[in-house]
């Protein structure tokens, strides 16, 4: 009854391939991704009627060498019902904290740490000016962690945001307006106590700003150079377009925000202004999920540093952040924890995620559509990446090239582990025949989240 059927593409090469043990897997109707990711979304708008179905939806999962899935669905643009494609960028919010992570890392190993300095020195000194703050440090890792005590004053932030070009704010200006008592942007309400957790997109503004004191170029240009490009990334890509500022678009298809049909800037670019398709960030995602090498072998940091990013014992289960990583404890079958960060902002919204295991992968969800999450909906990128995370599991003993069964085969693989975890409802005790199983195994992957199927 099952075939192997989709095309994958490899990373980093320009050539379509066939890859038996990773490709999508389809019943011999031959459904494509795109319509496997539309059935999903129809599934999901007829339990949640306030999701828009017509909403863009980017979703791709990968491994060390090969896309597994990739699907598109919806409209980047409802005036003139511009369809989503590969090629669409979308401005990926918060979900660019973690380029910028690696970036201030790179930053650090190129420039700091051969000065002696460490990840727990003082890096305010670094800055050109004197700041004014109620503490006398701040280090790399406090700025990684959100608990540098600067935090994001709403008050004089929110009218430095702007429609349809780019912020005039430069870096610079807003860490200088920000931080000196006779800055622009000065205030009390700019800071709380340090090393407790506040969740801070100035202070990554801000570390954008070090990086260029570091380096002596500027954010955009030592990312681009040093993260982006090596993994085939760039702002005049078609498939893997990608780039920071609304400037880096240049004419390419972009998903508007639903609700306001126009992009926005941000003078804080480093900790939210990433735009980019979802094959790019795909890209960005198989780095992390390959220990952050490039697909020509090279690395983007050394192996210290990256030891030290995925380090769950830095974790301070209080704020759930490390080094800048959204840390989540997700309850699938049994507690998994999964490595990354999600974003959303007026009208878009999105998730990035992967898993550190023996055969690590990852999945990013990308929608130009709103979605709040909470205790009762996590909200549909993180519900998507859930589904699609559970549906590419792979065996408990995987083989050395971290084979995929077929679907019916990781059905039964995730309800024996459901089993052993206590774990099983009438629904999964329910017998079923193989007919069933390919529907059963798109639609069931809500077991055991915090959201009515």
């Amino acid at each position: 009854r099952w075939v192997f059927c989709s095309v994958d593409f490899t990373m980093g090469s320009p050539m379509l391939v066939l890859a038996l043990v990773v490709c999508t897997l389809c019943p011999v109707t031959g459904l494509t991704d795109n319509k496997i990711l539309e059935n999903m979304l129809q599934k999901l708008y007829e339990n949640n009627p306030t999701y828009n179905i017509d909403q863009a939806v980017s979703a791709l999962v990968v491994n060390k060498t090969h896309v597994l899935f990739e699907g598109y669905a919806g409209l980047a643009q409802f005036q003139g019902n511009v369809p989503n494609s590969a090629s669409t960028r979308f401005i990926i919010n918060s979900i660019s904290k973690i380029i910028t992570s690696v970036t201030a890392l790179r930053a650090f190993q190129d420039y700091l740490q051969p000065k002696g300095i460490t990840l727990s020195d003082n890096i305010l000194t670094t800055m050109p000016f004197a700041v004014n703050t109620p503490f006398p440090t701040a280090s790399i890792d406090q700025f990684l962690h959100h608990t540098t005590g600067i935090v994001d004053n709403w008050d004089v932030l929110d009218g430095l945001y702007t429609f349809g070009h780019d912020s005039p704010i430069t870096l610079e200006e807003l860490a200088r307006g920000y931080l000196t008592s006779n800055g622009s942007l000065y205030s009390e309400k700019n800071f709380e106590y340090q090393d407790v957790f506040a969740y801070s997109n100035v202070a990554f503004g801000i570390l954008g700003y070090l990086v260029e004191c570091w380096t002596g170029q500027s954010f955009v240009e030592y990312s681009t150079k040093t993260i982006l490009e090596p993994l085939g990334i760039s702002a005049t890509g078609t498939n893997k377009g990608g780039g920071w500022k609304l400037s880096s678009i240049n004419g390419a298809p972009t998903a508007l925000p639903n609700g306001v049909e126009q992009l926005f800037g941000y003078p804080d670019i480093s900790a939210g202004l990433f735009v980019g398709s979802g094959r790019a960030l795909a890209q960005f995602l198989q780095a992390c999920v390959n220990d952050f090498y490039t697909p020509d072998g090279q690395r983007l940091l050394s192996a210290e540093l990256v030891k030290h990013l995925k380090d769950l014992d830095s974790l301070t289960i209080a704020t759930g952040s490390t080094v800048g990583f959204s840390i989540q404890s997700v309850w699938y079958f049994g507690d998994r924890v999964l490595l990354g960060h999600d974003g959303g902002d007026i009208g878009l919204s999105g998730a990035f995620y992967w898993e550190d295991i023996d055969c690590p992968f990852g999945a990013l969800i990308l929608t130009n559509y709103e979605w709040p999450s909470s205790i009762d909906d996590p909200g549909l990128p993180n519900l998507m990446i859930r589904r699609l995370m559970n549906r590419f599991q792979p065996w408990d003993t995987p083989t050395p090239e971290c084979a995929f069964g077929k679907p019916w085969e990781i059905q039964q693989h995730t309800l024996r582990t459901q089993r052993k975890a206590g774990h099983h409802t009438k629904r999964h005790q329910k017998r079923r025949s193989r007919e069933d199983d390919y529907e059963w195994d798109l639609w069931m992957r809500e077991d055991g989240m915090s959201v009515n199927p």
